[in-house]
């Protein structure tokens, strides 16, 4: 397939051939699109990717497993699968709770990363770390600068950042998976990091980064709205090898805390489970009973049965963005 012509069907190949079969990664052009995020990596709650692809017996040889998906893989799993079919707990990133059907909910909790060492305005880094994509697979132009912006006000301001040095790297792609060179800008990225932080902006290549033995003083920042991959690969990486997060992180009343379980000896997984009152309540906001939804899924499947066209996953992905906004946790 042509480079200026590649079309790849997240919601329709990728989910519904690829999430619940035994897949070979070389032919997941979304999961080499989202390296070094996507990378695998172990832990006690077996950590994996829905769109790498895992049987049903698979997760069912396993008590507990952890999902690192975001909002748009989340979402689908839990639409099109039965709860039934499995008999192991499933643990989705603390921030997406509101993702989870009344009738999953016996069999989903919940997690977050926890950095040792954790930086804010009175205690700063020695060095900032920035990773994300050149493009809107993590956050759009808007989010990158909102995301940027945060980090700053978070440490004080951009006078506190004179003194410190910042190395960032931004996997450089196509937009999109569906989308083309033309559709954004990637210098507004850049125009955000040099006005938001400062010029003397150091961009190592990703071996450097990797073959760096430790991380103490350093901050890990990763622009990443969660859409697509939750927790990723670089994050482990770096907060087992010392890296710090940014400010501290509290826990909303629809969850419960349960344990913490060391990962190295800078971080830590942290496990929840809903509250009584989540448990019971009425919280899920169905995004395929949306009037908007109905609308543009009908528009789409005429364009598709006339063949002149498919944008569908694009589209859908802007959707649940949309859908979502505002709903999830933001102190996590």
């Amino acid at each position: 397939m042509k480079d200026d012509n590649l079309y790849v069907s997240w919601i329709v190949d990728g989910f519904k051939n690829n999430y619940l079969s035994t897949v070979n990664h070389g032919e997941l052009t979304y999961f080499h699109y989202l390296t070094p995020f996507s990378n695998p990596y172990f832990g006690p709650l077996n950590p994996v990717l829905l769109f790498c692809g895992h049987s049903k017996t698979t997760f069912n040889d396993k008590s507990h497993i952890m999902l690192r998906d975001g909002l748009i893989p989340l979402t689908y799993f839990f639409k099109e699968s039965d709860p039934k079919d499995f008999e192991c707990t499933f643990y989705i990133p603390a921030e997406f709770w509101f993702l989870v059907p009344k009738e999953w909910r016996s069999k989903v909790k919940f997690f977050r990363i926890k950095a040792k060492n954790i930086f804010s305005a009175k205690n700063l880094p020695k060095k900032i770390i920035l990773m994300g994509t050149l493009n809107s697979t993590f956050a759009d132009g808007d989010e990158f600068a909102e995301d940027i912006k945060n980090l700053v006000a978070s440490l004080g301001g951009k006078e506190n950042l004179k003194n410190i040095d910042v190395a960032a790297y931004f996997s450089f792609k196509r937009n999109d998976l569906w989308g083309r060179w033309d559709d954004e800008n990637i210098l507004e990225y850049s125009k955000v990091l040099f006005n938001e932080i400062k010029m003397d902006i150091k961009f190592p290549q990703l071996d450097n980064i990797m073959s760096e033995s430790g991380f103490n003083d350093v901050l890990y920042y990763e622009v990443n709205r969660g859409y697509f991959i939750s927790q990723s690969y670089m994050s482990q990486h770096l907060l087992s090898r010392g890296a710090g997060q940014i400010g501290n992180l509290e826990i909303g009343d629809k969850l419960v805390n349960e344990k913490s379980i060391n990962l190295s000896l800078h971080h830590a997984l942290e496990t929840f489970s809903y509250s009584k009152e989540a448990l019971d309540g009425e919280d899920y906001i169905d995004p395929f009973k949306d009037s908007v939804y109905f609308s543009y899924r009908k528009f789409f499947e005429t364009v598709m049965r006339t063949h002149q066209g498919n944008q569908w996953d694009g589209w859908f992905s802007s959707y649940l963005k949309a859908h979502y906004k505002g709903r999830k946790i933001k102190s996590f």
